[in-house]
């Protein structure tokens, strides 16, 4: 992992032209896709250091241009019409549909967005932490105190925790590991470009996909009604429709939009999940601290993270520093000029959204673990990119979080992570950003009373 702690780009930057500098350590025409693999969290911010905000490098072949930089993040979030959804994300439309949302622009991504946002409001997710905190519960009472991996068991975790809150039911045995393996696959596609079709071709994929989304399907067909007096599950909430989202949703846009949330939540909200463990286990002084605050968790009690200040802190410590897509692919839908070039319409970009996160003058001392500079600065949380900006923010965030805050602070308050070996701390990016250990063993062992 890089360790640089540099503040901004080198002054001897080249002057502006018509073509960005070129940033590719890696191999001549094929590029540096394994160099970003092996350090996902320092290899954009040497370009950066070297070339300021706006590069080209090679990834497999594919000549992008990188956007890097509090100034680019800013230039991103004020030129929110400036992006060609559809073109950035093609390979969600080629496993899905042309109705998938993330794939969507202008008024059809607002009339989808605006009907599937009440579902994710947080005060209606809370109306479901009994019930995400008892998916929880079982996931872990299952192990019996056996070794596990911790990478599967946090995947595994999160699907049950929406499964719940989804259709208020588990999915069967074995789907969450399918939903995983489809995630993964689907991620490792959309990085190889043209190749990607090939990639999506094989049988192994396809049949992996198709089952994921019977099991969707069937779960949804069948989910139980509601308790008497208890909240509606998010699907009641997500079918209702005004007219703004035409055509109305039929059954496999349905199976779509839940499959969505079950894969967003199988790597990304899992890996930050299995990231606090392994960070909290190697700062025994702040795990202290923030049992302390803890006390007797007790979800059912749980208003908010404002009453838990070492909570909050510590999950945006995790995602500052384990951001689980370091970067966003995105296309502009006309011309424009960054740092005094010109980029055409079209051309595939790199966004490194969480370049700030490593960046000595926004965060001091950027790749040391240290949750209590967000009690110290509250407002720096601002400074992360994780979910995103402007309409196109991540309409499961509130679900993440919610998820990410009761896996926390449930095992941090009543278990310690035994851990088969040592684990590592250092990065690699595989589809997400993950551990270099390939599985990551550990015991849960209920702490004493």
């Amino acid at each position: 992992m890089h360790k640089s702690s540099a503040s901004g780009p080198d002054s001897r930057k080249p002057a502006a032209g018509s073509t960005p500098p070129f940033f590719n350590p890696g191999l001549p025409f094929w590029g540096s896709r394994a160099e970003f693999n092996r350090d996902p969290l320092g290899f954009y911010l040497k370009g950066y250091l070297l070339n300021g905000g706006l590069f080209r490098t090679i990834q497999l072949g594919q000549t992008y241009h990188v956007l890097a930089g509090p100034e680019a993040n800013e230039f991103v979030r004020r030129h929110s019409d400036l992006w060609d959804y559809a073109l950035a994300r093609a390979h969600f439309r080629e496993n899905f549909s042309d109705r998938y949302l993330p794939q969507l622009n202008g008024t059809p991504h607002q009339g989808k967005r605006r009907r599937l946002s009440p579902a994710f409001e947080p005060a209606t997710l809370m109306r479901h932490l009994p019930a995400m905190s008892g998916a929880l519960e079982r996931r872990i009472d299952g192990l019996g105190g056996a070794p596990t991996d911790l990478r599967a068991f946090a995947r595994n975790v999160v699907t049950s925790m929406t499964s719940v809150a989804f259709m208020r039911s588990d999915l069967p045995p074995g789907v969450d590991d399918a939903i995983a393996l489809f995630e993964h696959d689907l991620l490792r596609g959309a990085s190889l470009g043209s190749l990607r079709r090939l990639w999506y071709a094989r049988p192994s994929y396809r049949r992996n996909r198709d089952h994921v989304f019977a099991a969707i399907g069937k779960a949804l067909a069948e989910r139980p009604r509601p308790a008497e007096g208890g909240p509606p599950d998010l699907i009641a909430l997500m079918l209702p429709d005004d007219g703004s989202d035409t055509p109305p949703p039929g059954p496999e846009e349905m199976v779509h939009d839940v499959a969505m949330f079950y894969l967003a939540g199988s790597d990304a909200t899992s890996a930050i999940i299995l990231w606090a463990m392994l960070f909290l286990a190697r700062d025994p002084e702040w795990l202290a601290e923030l049992r302390g605050e803890l006390g007797a968790w007790d979800p059912a009690r749980f208003t908010g993270l404002a009453e838990f200040p070492k909570l909050r802190a510590t999950i945006m410590e995790v995602e500052r520093l384990r951001p689980p897509f370091p970067t966003f692919g995105r296309a502009p839908s006309r011309d424009f000029e960054f740092g005094g070039y010109t980029v055409a319409k079209g051309t595939p970009i790199i966004h490194v959204i969480s370049l700030c996160h490593f960046m000595e003058d926004v965060f001091s001392d950027p790749f040391r673990f240290r949750p209590a500079r967000f009690i110290e600065r509250p407002e720096s949380a601002r400074q992360l990119g994780l979910f995103g900006s402007g309409p196109h923010t991540c309409l499961g965030q509130p679900l993440a979080r919610i998820q990410e805050t009761l896996a926390i602070a449930h095992i941090a308050a009543n278990y310690d992570v035994a851990f088969t070996e040592r684990p590592s701390l250092e990065a690699k990016f595989e589809g997400v950003t993950t551990p270099l250990q390939a599985s990551v063993q550990a015991r849960l062992v209920r702490r004493r009373a």
